[in-house]
């Protein structure tokens, strides 16, 4: 016989275990926008590179790519560097 207090710790533990797995689908969202977030800038900032090495001027590169212009000019002169 299932006593009202082991009826008790069963729906609590089911609660806990309906709770983490929310979080756990909240968190995971979360991670797989920053990766996407992530991954957007790296292709971003390989698309700056590119253009840059077809001679690109920085200015044009920031205005297509909607990025600061001081960062496209960090980024010539550290592509610059590498050759």
């Amino acid at each position: 016989m299932v006593t009202y207090v082991q009826r008790e710790i069963r729906k609590i533990r089911k609660e806990g275990r309906q709770e983490g797995r929310q979080e756990g689908r909240m968190e995971g969202r979360q991670e797989g926008r920053q990766e996407a977030m992530q991954e957007s800038a790296r292709k971003v900032l390989e698309s700056a590179r590119k253009m840059l090495s077809r001679g690109f001027d920085a200015a044009q590169v920031a205005d297509v790519l909607d990025l600061p212009l001081e960062q496209v000019r960090a980024l010539a002169e550290s592509e610059g560097e590498k050759d």
